[in-house]
């Protein structure tokens, strides 16, 4: 459908996003349970579960589309879903337009978090992530991209 031009690239980006979001909490559940031994699975009084940041991310005033295409640099990106433990602490990195990679690491070493900080469902605490020089926190929160002409 994309080279007979049916759909955008932008389409099969968001495309790929939703079914991210679709399949997430079902592989977080499915790692929990493989975390849980025996018996522990009971409730302990007392104890809550840890706050999540909730309506993490607002579209600024006067937001821009983002580019259609152009690297992808994180400079010095700091998160945590509380304030005293980051997730991610001072990660830098920048990838090409068409260059792929893969991020592997231990469960609870942050590769979640960094898609999700990608995909603008949590802005940064510290540092910045830019596409072809946009920082996203400037971008619209909707799925559309600036065709440059």
């Amino acid at each position: 459908m994309y080279r007979d031009g049916s759909i955008t690239e932008g389409t099969i980006a968001a495309y790929v996003l939703y079914l991210v979001q679709l399949f997430d909490p079902i592989a977080r559940f499915s790692e929990w349970l493989e975390r849980v031994p025996p018996g522990a699975g009971r409730a302990r009084q007392g104890r809550r579960p840890a706050a999540r940041p909730t309506n993490a991310v607002a579209e600024r005033a006067g937001a821009v589309e983002l580019p259609a295409d152009g690297a992808v640099e994180l400079r010095g990106v700091t998160f945590g879903y509380d304030a005293g433990s980051p997730v991610v602490k001072d990660v830098s990195l920048r990838l090409e337009t068409g260059e792929h990679v893969a991020l592997v690491g231990v469960t609870g070493a942050g590769k979640s978090t960094l898609a999700k900080l990608l995909t603008r469902q949590y802005d940064p605490q510290r540092g910045s992530i830019t596409l072809g020089g946009v920082d996203l926190r400037d971008a619209t929160l909707e799925p559309r991209f600036a065709t440059g002409s």
